[in-house]
């Protein structure tokens, strides 16, 4: 079962009242207990918490439910891997620590450093089907509370960005943010010069990096049951968009070499180029039930490089054009939602 620690619901009670919500109430009707929420190193099911957040938006109304949890954190409630971020060299060295460590603070955090031209793409996200908008808040949220709280204020964004729709109350997002923000994005988390990724950290020690990460190491984690195919999956799902669902990236990001991936997927019968191909024809079924989205904006989302070649592969594939598929489905245009 994957899990995330307690402390990411650390303040929960005190937000929901603040929302005019009777958090207790929400607590037991996912089935956590409040003594769970005493030790921020307890391990809970993810898509429990996760669950959590959203019933708690929609109860209250809010929208920025996450966001109000994000104010609650603080650099050092990150735990014993804030030990390690605040003597690193860089602020790009703590994306590559964040990237390595994900595991200490949950099991269904994904990060992603990818740079082009000048600009640095930093993904911060939970792994589908956990990647919805209070939980991606908050995620995103702590993305911001690890970079500025590492390099003492020195870093911040120029853009945060968000998949979800821009929210009818903005302003809790600038406030926290304080930095430009670019809602319906193919990404969640934040983008800056690749510059400011040497900003060099206060505290830089690398000998107390050493040893932070040799502690770090040496932590058991719950083991991650699913099989191979499913976590490439996920990865497929959140890279496609950037256009870097390649082997090689799917590989890092699981923590393998392209090899190994191969070799590993062989053993379930399965191979990469299977398994990004079904992804692709799951998410443009999904994307053409959406009537909000055009063919040119679904291409961009699969990561093909026009539409003609999507249209060329999704016809070979489901034997009709993109816009015959979507006409088949007999759905109704609807006007864009923000909400």
């Amino acid at each position: 079962m994957l899990q995330i620690r307690a402390v990411s619901l650390k303040g929960y009670l005190d937000v929901a009242n603040f929302v005019g919500i009777d958090g207790l109430v929400q607590l037991a009707e996912v089935g956590i207990s409040p003594s769970d929420l005493n030790d921020p190193e307890r391990r809970l099911p993810a898509g429990v918490a996760v669950e959590l957040l959203e019933r708690s938006a929609a109860a209250s109304g809010c929208q920025h439910f996450g966001i109000l949890m994000a104010q609650s954190r603080s650099f050092g409630s990150l735990g014993p891997v804030s030990l390690l971020f605040q003597h690193l060299a860089t602020v790009g060295d703590v994306v590559t620590a964040l990237r390595a460590f994900r595991r200490t603070m949950s099991d269904v955090l994904f990060v992603e450093l990818d740079k082009s031209d000048d600009t640095a793409l930093m993904t911060f996200d939970l792994v589908q089907p956990f990647s919805r908008p209070q939980a991606t808040d908050l995620t995103v949220g702590l993305g911001l509370i690890a970079l500025r709280g590492a390099s003492n204020g020195l870093w911040s964004p120029e853009v945060v960005h968000f998949t979800h729709g821009r929210p009818a109350n903005v302003r809790p997002f600038e406030e926290f943010f304080r930095a430009r923000l670019q809602f319906d994005s193919i990404f969640n988390g934040f983008a800056s010069r690749i510059a400011s990724l040497g900003t060099p950290l206060p505290l830089a020690d690398s000998t107390m990096a050493h040893n932070a990460s040799l502690l770090l190491r040496r932590q058991n984690f719950p083991d991650d049951d699913r099989f191979l195919s499913d976590r490439v999956r996920q990865s497929v799902v959140l890279l496609l968009p950037s256009g870097r669902a390649t082997l090689q990236r799917v590989a890092a990001n699981i923590g393998l070499s392209a090899r190994s991936l191969q070799r590993l997927l062989e053993k379930e019968q399965q191979t990469f180029g299977s398994l990004l191909d079904e992804v692709r024809g799951e998410r443009a079924q999904h994307y053409l039930a959406d009537s909000r989205m055009s063919v040119t904006e679904i291409a961009e989302q699969l990561g093909y490089a026009t539409p003609t070649s999507f249209a060329r592969w999704f016809n070979a594939k489901f034997g009709a054009s993109p816009r015959s598929w979507r006409s088949s489905q007999k759905v109704t245009p609807a006007a864009p939602s923000r909400v």
